[in-house]
Order: C-alpha cells, then structure tokens, then sequence
C-alpha cells in the first residue's frame, strides 16, 4: 500500500459523493515510491466525525456500489477535523498520508502528481494547488480569488514564517513516517490553523514542503455571506494562536509592499497594515482633519475593482467592472471579520495581533 488519503466527514451529504468519485476515478498506476514497489494502489479512508445528516448513508451506499475499492469508513467521537484526521492516519497503510476535505473534487491525476513530488528524502509533505469547483454566485467565485489558493510555481520551503510556508490540509500530504514522527495534528487547535501548525512542526523536524502546482484539488466553497464572515472571523483567531505558539517572542509588521520581521522581540506582536479595513481606517482618520481626503474612497474601491477582475481574468473567469466593485466590498468585510478574528484571539492567547 502507498497512498492513504484521509477524509474526515462532518455533515457533507451535499458534497461527499463527488469527491468520491473523483477520487476513485484517478489516473493509475501511480509511480511506485521505491524500487521494488508496485506502483498504483491506494486506499480511502473516510472518518465520520458526528454527522447528523445523511453522510454516512450515502458512503456506506458508495462502498456497497463499489466493492472494487479499497474504502475504510470509522468513526470518531471526538469532535474536530484534528480527531479525525489523526485517527484515520493511525490505521492508514500507505508510505504517503493524503489529506483532503469531504467538500473538495480531485483532479483526475492528482494522486499520480502527488506520490512523483517525493523523490527527494529530504521532502516531508508535498502541498497541491487548489481551484474553486464551478464557482457560480459571486461569493463563491471571490472565495475562488482569495480564500485556500495553493501557489502557481514548484517551489520548495524549508521553514515557516507566518506568511509563507503553510498550506492547506485540503491537499497537503506528509508521509506517514514524519506525521507519526511530529505526533500527527495537535488536536488543541480546533478549528483554524491546524494546517499550518502541522507544516511549521514538519519544518522543525528537519523537513521540506514541496509545493506543486499540478496536483490539483477543487474545493466547492461556501455561498453565503454568513459563512464567509465566519470563515474570516475564525482565521484571524488561527492567527494569533500560530503566533502565540511558533513565535512567542516575534514581531511581524505588515505594511503596504514591505513586511518586517524580528523573531526574537520581547513580546509576540503581529500587526497587519496592508488590510482593506486598515487601509480604509486610515482614510477616514485622515478625512475626519481633512475631509477632502475622502473624495478617495469610491476611487480607493474601484481601484481594488479592477485588480480583481485582473486576477480573475488570470484564473478564466472573466468579471464585469460591476461584480468587482461588490467583490472590493466582499474583501472588506473578510478583512473587517480577520481583524476582530485576531483581536478576539489576541486577548485568548495574550497576544497582540491585529
């Protein structure tokens, strides 16, 4: 066995049979991890984490359809993603531990473009990029634009900063000697940031993340505004537990163009200035001495209008002038909800991040 890809399941009725199937209809034989392998197989490992809906019926009728394929579904009573994925990678068989989300649909040769980015011993974890699935109302394609990307180029990391070095657990795969190694997900952390944690964790043991752009995993985003100042909120938190818990004693200062870095500073602080809500606070400071200066805003909006319907056009998914403008909005209240998300976590972990 070379591949386990783990999946843990809380109430996705409405998407875990796709990512079946795109799962099960992967391109093989995968390349074989060392001489002597076989190459091509894998098995699925599915984790029900309490699901009250109907989840776990649609898989177990999946697995009945398909007794050709090795699917494992168990149980945890623990609630949270961490619980789950480490339980499942405790029983997994495979070299290589592929981690997605129940709401994610893989690309036909993902897990073939996964196992051939460890052929270096050095590479813990390989990091796949990741798409919005069909993105059809607007917030599901601004989520697209700005929320779970994965990185247009190979490039390989060897430590963590805050900024760069994590990835997504929605295609992030460690090999299950290093995973067992760093003591798997600290359950802890229990809603954001695990992911990072993990990759921070896997850089300190020694290890590499090798982040390729052709793994491709699409992720079915959420598609109301609800759910993405939930999300929003719940990142900021992440932030300040990454800090509390990395750098204890770092500063971080993010600025329009320029970001410093001190690690060793006498109290963790992180403050980001580049942010839509910052950057707007600053405006209306400076408009209630001279408010001339507020004549800026509408034109400050279509500026980040037209950026986004350029990063847009680069994903193939052209946009009017008019859905950018919403999506300029859209981007203030994921950075609003961020903010108040980091200062929420600041005052839980006695930090300053904002």
């Amino acid at each position: 066995m070379e591949i386990s890809v783990v999946i843990p399941v809380y109430n996705a009725e409405k998407t875990i049979l796709r990512c079946l199937e795109s799962i099960s209809s992967q391109i093989l034989p995968c390349p074989p991890l060392a001489k002597g392998d076989e190459g091509g197989s894998f098995e699925i490992i599915l984790i029900d984490n309490n699901s009250t809906d109907n989840s776990v019926q649609l898989i177990k009728d999946f697995i009945s359809k398909n007794e050709g394929l090795n699917i494992k579904l168990i149980h945890e009573l623990k609630q949270g993603s961490c619980a789950a994925r480490n339980k499942g990678a405790r029983i997994a068989k495979g070299k290589i531990i592929v981690n997605t989300d129940p709401d994610c649909v893989a690309d036909k040769g993902w897990l073939r473009d996964i196992i051939s980015s460890f052929d270096d011993n050095s590479i813990g974890a390989v990091a796949g990029n990741i798409y919005g699935f069909n993105p059809q109302g607007i917030i599901e394609k601004f989520l697209s634009i700005f929320t779970l990307r994965g990185i247009g180029e190979q490039r390989i990391f060897d430590s963590y900063n805050l900024f760069t070095g994590g990835f997504a657990t929605a295609n992030l795969s460690v090999k299950k000697d290093v995973f067992e190694r760093i003591d798997g997900f600290d359950e802890n952390i229990n809603i954001f940031g695990e992911d990072h944690d993990l990759c921070a964790r896997i850089y300190k043991a020694g290890y590499k993340i090798k982040a390729v752009p052709n793994a491709v995993i699409y992720h079915i985003h959420r598609g109301d505004l609800r759910g993405l100042a939930r999300q929003s909120f719940h990142f900021g938190i992440a932030h300040s537990v990454l800090l509390k818990k990395h750098f204890p004693k770092g500063l971080f200062i993010e600025l329009p163009r320029v970001t410093y870095i001190k690690e060793k500073f006498g109290v963790p602080l992180w403050i980001n200035l580049n942010s839509l809500d910052k950057k707007l606070f600053f405006i209306f400071l400076a408009g209630y001495f001279i408010p001339t200066i507020l004549i800026l805003v509408p034109f400050y909006f279509l500026y980040h209008a037209s950026d986004i319907k350029r990063r847009a056009e680069t994903l193939d998914m052209p946009l009017p002038l008019s859905e950018g403008l919403i999506m300029s909005g859209l981007l203030f209240i994921k950075s609003f909800f961020i903010t108040i998300g980091r200062i929420y976590g600041s005052f839980r972990k006695r930090v300053i991040c904002i």
